[in-house]
């Protein structure tokens, strides 16, 4: 006979222990004669994946009872030769070979297939032939052990819950944190107390990306420029560690939940199902399968509408090439000075440059799969602005509105009609929701009526149709909630601050006469966002922050004078002249920054 023994891991149990009084059993149930001539062990998880049981090492790492001829792989290798050497196996029970159903009926399948039967210790040893009896009895512990393996790991999911809940950290603390250990019972748990050296520079990296809107590259090389002001993290290795800021430190930062005081668990996985892989790779969980602490657990070193708009700020930079140099690619041959701004209102999606002919064109073709097809029935076929079209619109509007003598009357203006445009927006935001409401309500009438008609035997139809009924209503309900909600409310607008557009410089020259280098620098610090409805309709909407007036400066200044200027803002440490020459310096003039009303 062959001996089976699956142990495991060291983590949650002595495997020399266990392999012992499995053997001991296994011995112990032989009947007189037999013997057992081959130990097959395996020291790894009864969740295993079927095809990944017996490749493990960790047998190598204890000194085992019996001396291993391989794992489960092995076993059933062996008996698939015709010179096997055993002509049954035995283990302690049936439900310790693996932890489902499915994986130990087919451990018996693959073996009986050659005509080795599987025994085990805890069951009795009939050599008559009859297996009815044994095989319901197996089953039964089988499905137990199964059972027990599921709600054991459903309560542990539950009791993570509770411990996230209770603000308890798990694993190391996030940088700009310690964990503050706590003794509790014969365990030591762990909660977040503010690095008062770190701290502060996980501040400064949400404000330079939500304020300044900078690239993960481009933090990094800010936090660089001062190590003792941010030191940078330490990994775990500490031979890996660079001593520098690198952009996948910052992303982490970035997109830790735990920096708003909540304590958050489960956003990352190495699970793809219910069994686990003996290589597991890290990936993250949608937001919606995160657990976050009701309420705030640690002090918060940002607050959640910062979070929130630097994760909403990565969902629009995802996949753009930072900065304003062309493609260094080799096939590169056009320049798109809009690369990046323009914004299809439909899907959200950014619109790209494409060359047809003489003209640039922006081109927005909607969500597609790999094969091409398209996964918004409403999205129109492909939308194209030109940009001839496009760019002298919203340079004209940036120049009359923030660098233009009557900007202050354009703004008074805008918010005196702002009430009609929220009006406006509300009425179409109530309307919209009406729409949902009612289309919701006409499908479940649908239903009703097609339930009705449905076969009074036809029962999985039936319990179909009422399980779409049942869903339908739920967002009926939300639905409703929506609309009594929009009903109920409608934004008053507040009247805006004119100190910082007072702030801005004057320019005396068109925009569409500045290098695309320059231009484009300024549609940052503006922080330009166009959002195109159609061919004709475009929203173009324009953010001056605090540190907006003087980074036009620096950037006007380190363009038309790169021998006298060096600018700290952007990419301006190394100024290039982009082919300015002294007309087009002539064309660039920057008058005094205003703090009062510019002369009419």
């Amino acid at each position: 006979m062959a001996g089976l023994i699956r142990v495991s891991t060291a983590d949650l149990q002595d495997p020399v222990g266990s392999a012992i009084r499995q053997m001991n059993n296994s011995l112990a149930a032989l009947p007189a004669g037999w013997e057992i001539v081959l130990w097959f062990v395996d020291i790894e998880s009864g969740r295993m994946e079927f095809d990944e049981r017996g490749a493990g090492t960790a047998h190598l790492s204890f000194d085992l009872p019996v001396e291993r001829a391989g794992g489960l792989a092995d076993l059933l290798a062996e008996a698939k030769r015709t010179d096997c050497s055993f002509a049954a196996v035995i283990c302690e029970n049936a439900e310790r070979m693996a932890r489902y159903v499915y994986f130990n009926t087919r451990i018996e399948y693959e073996l009986a297939r050659h005509g080795i039967e599987l025994f085990a210790s805890d069951e009795p040893i009939d050599l008559d032939g009859k297996k009815a009896a044994k095989v319901l009895l197996r089953r039964i512990k089988q499905a137990v052990g199964e059972w027990t393996a599921i709600n054991t790991f459903e309560q542990a999911w539950d009791g993570l819950k509770t411990h996230t809940a209770s603000g308890y950290n798990i694993g190391r603390a996030p940088y700009g944190y310690r964990n503050q250990p706590h003794k509790i019972g014969e365990r030591t748990k762990s909660t977040l107390i503010v690095d008062p050296t770190r701290g502060p520079v996980v501040t400064q990296i949400f404000r330079w990306r939500v304020e300044g809107e900078l690239t993960y590259g481009e933090i990094a090389a800010r936090l660089n420029a001062n190590l003792d002001r941010y030191p940078p993290p330490e990994p775990l290795r500490k031979d890996t560690a660079v001593g520098l800021w690198v952009w996948e430190s910052v992303r982490n930062v970035i997109n830790n939940p735990k920096y708003t005081g909540h304590m958050v668990w489960n956003r990352t996985t190495t699970r793809t199902g219910v069994t686990v892989r003996r290589k597991r790779s890290h990936r993250r969980n949608p937001i919606d399968q995160w657990v976050w602490s009701p309420t705030e657990t640690h002090t918060p070193l940002v607050s959640l509408a910062d979070f929130q708009a630097a994760a909403a700020m990565s969902d629009r930079q995802r996949g753009h090439r930072p900065g304003h140099d062309a493609n260094t690619h080799p096939a590169t041959k056009n320049t798109y000075v809009l690369r990046g701004y323009l914004r299809h209102e439909q899907c959200h999606r950014r619109m790209h440059g494409t060359l047809r002919g003489e003209n640039i064109y922006y081109r927005c073709a909607g969500p597609r799969n790999t094969r091409g097809q398209k996964l918004m029935a409403q999205h129109p076929g492909a939308l194209h602005i030109r940009e001839d079209i496009i760019l002298p619109a919203i340079t004209h509007i940036i120049a009359e509105r923030v660098f233009g003598p009557h900007r202050r009357e354009h703004l008074a203006a805008q918010e005196k009609a702002a009430p009609r445009h929220l009006a406006e927006a509300h009425a179409e935001s109530v309307a919209a929701a009406t729409r949902t409401l009612n289309d919701i309500v006409s499908r479940q009438d649908s239903l009703s009526i097609e339930l009705e008609e449905a076969a009074v035997d036809n029962k999985a139809w039936r319990a179909k149709l009422r399980e779409r009924f049942n869903t339908l209503e739920n967002r009926r309900t939300d639905a409703e909630a929506r609309l009594a909600d929009l009903s109920a409310t409608q934004t008053v607008p507040t009247a805006g601050d004119a100190t910082l557009l007072d702030a801005m410089p004057y320019f005396e020259t068109s925009l569409t006469s500045l290098p695309e280098r320059l231009l484009r620098q300024l549609f940052d610090i503006l922080k330009l966002d166009v959002r195109i409805h159609n061919a004709q309709r475009a929203h173009i909407k324009i953010t001056i922050t605090g540190d907006a007036p003087q980074a036009t400066v620096d950037a006007t200044q380190a363009a038309t004078h790169p021998q006298s200027y060096i600018g700290d803002v952007k990419d301006l440490n190394h100024p290039q002249t982009d082919g300015l020459d002294a007309v087009d310096r002539d064309h660039v003039r920057l008058a005094t920054p205003a703090t009062t009303n510019p002369p009419t």
